[in-house]
């Protein structure tokens, strides 16, 4: 048997003890909404932190954020490691306390139906959604592009960039399907520890095998000097622009923004915020540090997002690097399951129950969650097949997104006067520029050095005001509700 072979073993392994253990969630899974898409709210501190950590740290971060640094430098770590380690916590203190009670209180299962309960507007609540689906298939898609070349660069080719993603999609279609959020929690918990344990061993065996800290840093100071620069692309207005966009975007990421409703209690919520920092930095560090290394070690990579792959299979032998790809799998597979299980519940709740079968049963709902799942995994699998680009632009496009929603959530949160008009107004411009910065040829993406998302929310944020001081409450809206206490 060669290596490869073994190699592909190896991961096949890892995916099978992952898959037995989101099974398991199925045993415990009842065959109504709120225990599919939230396990009944009864998620504790320690697996709603590794849940929220694992669906977050995905191949944006193992591949992305390696071959970011291989590329254009350790600006990379400011943005992630630093920056957003410190800033997504605060947003969702001020966040997710309010919406867990909310959730408490009313059963809220999507952000739609807490925003439409609150400004009685159906046209709000299927907004919300189309355009929360929108920006997650991409994101999605990202993380089977990263299984795609991570197996195939592990396996020489053996296994193709086709059939590593289609391979990540199937096993996640199982356990998803089946277990529902116990399931995906129970397996994020396992690999949330796993991915943290891989990524710090890859950095000691590798970095044992250059010649320790010291000889790689020479290496990159003499080969790709740029490593240790500021600079082009990453002006200080591109570094706080990433770093803004990615924490208000993590807010409204579907798979994120439930898991305020999961939480057994506001102390659970609340231990999760303040540990998340201390996890963010242990996670990216090695990686980073990976990619600088592989800058002045293996420089001229055609795709950067290989270099984690590369380097592996240059200084660790050939189990062991199987063994740490498998930790990126479990990164990738953990973003994946929630965002689908997210992606269904949108789908269910907000378009299907609402605008085409207000009638269907806890089990019809149910159903047609699980068919959901399949879907949206099936569509994102064969937009991946097109490799529309690196892994970190997609993401970050994607954050950019749901960063314009975050602005009006947290306005509709803790101030009465806000309007439905104001709200839709602000989200209709604060998109529509956005979208067209990003995907129409000849308009700008950057405005006085700052990314069009940060301008973008900008927008937004005047508009919701503005309009919302123009405009009176319509006789549908309740903003009581998010005020009770």
């Amino acid at each position: 048997m060669n290596e490869e072979i073994i190699q592909f073993v190896i991961i096949l392994i890892f995916m099978a003890i992952t898959l037995l253990i989101g099974l398991r969630g199925y045993r415990f899974t009842k065959r109504e909404p709120e225990d599919y898409f939230l396990a009944s709210r009864s998620l504790g501190t320690f697996v709603l932190l590794l849940t929220m950590f694992a669906t977050l740290m995905s191949a944006f971060t193992f591949f992305g954020g390696a071959g970011q640094v291989y590329s254009t430098g350790m600006e990379w770590l400011l943005v992630m490691g630093i920056m957003d380690g410190f800033l997504v916590p605060v947003f969702w203190y001020l966040i997710g306390s309010k919406q867990w009670k909310l959730g408490q209180r009313y059963h809220y299962i999507t952000l739609g139906e807490m925003l439409e309960d609150r400004f009685g507007s159906s046209f709000l609540r299927m907004t919300i959604s189309v355009v929360s689906l929108f920006w997650l298939l991409p994101y999605i898609m990202l993380q089977q592009m990263g299984a795609g070349y991570a197996l195939a660069g592990l396996t020489h080719g053996l296994i193709s960039y086709p059939v590593g993603a289609a391979l990540i999609t199937l096993f996640m279609l199982i356990y998803v399907v089946l277990g529902g959020m116990r399931g995906v929690a129970w397996t994020d918990t396992f690999q949330g520890l796993f991915m943290i344990v891989c990524v710090w061993l890859a950095l000691i065996f590798i970095g044992r095998a250059i010649g320790g800290p010291e000889t790689a840093a020479s290496k990159v100071l003499s080969q790709a000097k740029r490593v240790f620069t500021l600079g082009q692309p990453w002006t200080p207005q591109m570094i706080w622009s990433a770093a803004i966009s990615v924490a208000l975007g993590v807010i409204c990421f579907p798979q994120i923004n439930q898991r305020f409703f999961t939480g057994k209690s506001e102390k659970t919520l609340h231990r999760s915020f303040v540990l998340w920092p201390f996890l963010c930095l242990l996670l990216f560090l090695p990686p980073f540090l990976i990619g600088a290394w592989g800058a002045g070690d293996v420089p001229g990579l055609k795709k950067a997002d290989m270099v984690l792959s590369v380097m592996l299979d240059r200084y660790t032998p050939f189990w062991f690097s199987a063994i740490i790809i498998s930790g990126a799998m479990a990164a990738m597979m953990s973003s994946s399951d929630s965002m689908l299980l997210s992606a269904s519940s949108y789908l269910t709740r907000d378009i299907y129950k609402k605008a085409l079968n207000p009638k269907a049963s806890s089990k019809k709902e149910d159903r047609i969650g699980r068919l959901a799942v399949a879907i949206f995994a099936i569509l994102a699998y064969l937009a991946s097949l097109l490799q529309p680009g690196s892994l970190v632009s997609i993401g970050l496009v994607a954050f950019g997104g749901f960063a314009q929603l975050t602005p009006v959530l947290l306005i509709s949160l803790y101030w009465k006067r806000v309007t439905n008009t104001g709200v839709i107004t602000a989200l209709a411009i604060s998109e529509g520029f956005y979208m067209a910065s990003k995907f129409i040829p000849g308009i700008p993406d950057r405005y006085l050095g700052w990314d069009s998302s940060i301008v973008s929310v900008v927008i937004g944020t005047f508009l919701v005001f503005l309009v919302s001081f123009l405009t009176p409450h319509s006789s549908k809206e309740k903003p009581q509700i998010f005020f009770a206490d």
